[in-house]
């Protein structure tokens, strides 16, 4: 049932990116009488969302593939739905920083770009944000290149997109070759974990580190059929393992911080992350069934520029506010204003994006459909 199965995951994509979004912005309240909000939903909301982002990518991946023509049209349509939003939003909102910078002088600063426009920079260091990869490359080895708009995850998701194809014959097999290639998949995750504990920042952010989520994704997408038959059983016992990990985590590591009880970053996470994938794929799939979420889901188009500006636009605004002050008025207030802002210069990126995502993907539609000659059959 494609039309269904596009309703879910649509709803998955808005949760995760509302997820993050949260997170982000309650991690500032640290200061104050709203320290504890922080406490209980920075970090924790953000890291779920992120574990979803990653299942909802390789659901999508696992859709494109089982579709494809090819290798190079695979890659090549990742490439045009990856990098030119990235791109677009990220030298579309360092223009309006710079151009803030009329008013207020201090706006200069905040824009990477303006390291290019005086003599400080390095052009050099723009190329990984034309790539997509500046983020991670700033968050794995604290390089210096002109990290913007986006995420830490961006990268490792373009990374994962590399290798998919390999992943991908994992679920074309049998049921117990299946399970064979999930434990070795942890496993590679797990041991690449430990290496990269020792060689870079933020071992758990590696791109390796995070195979399970992404494959969870894909077997979701092949399984889903058996997912919804049996779904009530399965979501007992997802919610079952989820209670009981909240439990022992918290009563044998309590941290004040809960994400850092709850989903450390390591691999011990995955026993809370995998099942909520679980949870949250079954749970999106029951609400579409019980109401009519096509209004809200129209706005899942907007999630990935969002999730590019969603940090920056809260970075470079927040500190503006007096928030170490704020009631709890003021803290939804302030949200609603930055989720607004943010959604309405995710909506710019993509009315800027969309048409030459359309022109880009329909020019390799027509290579793809040309004869051995050359020549393109094109269609009236």
């Amino acid at each position: 049932m494609p039309e269904n199965r596009k309703y879910f995951i649509d709803t998955i994509r808005i949760l995760a990116t509302l997820l993050v979004f949260i997170s982000h912005y309650t991690d500032y309240f640290s200061f104050g009488s709203l320290n504890a909000m922080r406490d209980l939903f920075a970090g924790t909301l953000g890291r779920i969302g992120v574990s979803i982002f990653f299942a909802v990518s390789g659901y999508l991946v696992a859709n494109s593939l089982s579709n494809r023509y090819g290798l190079l049209t695979y890659y090549a349509g990742r490439v045009i739905r990856v990098l030119l939003p990235y791109n677009i939003a990220y030298f579309s909102f360092s223009l309006l920083i710079l151009s803030l910078s009329v008013f207020d002088s201090s706006y200069f600063t905040i824009a990477p770009l303006s390291n290019i426009i005086t003599n400080n920079g390095d052009y050099k260091n723009i190329l990984p944000v034309i790539f997509g990869l500046d983020g991670i490359l700033n968050a794995h080895f604290d390089t210096n290149f002109y990290f913007f708009t986006g995420e830490w995850f961006i990268g490792t998701i373009i990374l994962l997109y590399v290798i998919s194809p390999l992943i991908y014959n994992g679920i074309k097999t049998n049921a117990f070759c299946v399970v064979l290639y999930s434990a070795f998949l942890i496993t590679t995750s797990i041991f690449s974990f430990s290496y990269a504990t020792n060689e870079i920042n933020n071992a758990y952010w590696f791109f390796l580190a995070r195979l399970p989520e992404f494959y969870l994704g894909m077997l979701i997408y092949k399984f889903n059929a058996f997912l919804l038959a049996k779904r009530t059983i399965i979501l007992i016992v997802l919610l079952a393992l989820s209670f009981a990990w909240c439990l022992i985590r918290i009563s044998l590591w309590n941290d004040t911080f809960i994400a850092n009880s709850i989903l450390p970053m390591s691999p011990w996470s995955m026993f809370f992350s995998l099942p909520l994938i679980g949870i949250s794929f079954i749970l999106s799939n029951i609400i579409n069934e019980k109401f009519n979420m096509s209004t809200i889901n129209s706005f899942s188009k907007y999630s990935y520029p969002f999730m590019l500006l969603q940090h920056v636009v809260i970075n470079t605004f927040i500190t503006r506010f007096p928030i170490e002050s704020f009631s709890a008025f003021g803290y939804l207030a302030l949200m609603f204003i930055f989720f607004m802002a943010t959604a309405a210069t995710a909506i710019f990126v993509k009315k800027i994006s969309s048409p030459l995502e359309i022109a880009a993907l329909y020019r390799i539609k027509c290579l793809r459909e040309s004869d051995g000659e050359g020549r393109l059959r094109t269609k009236g």
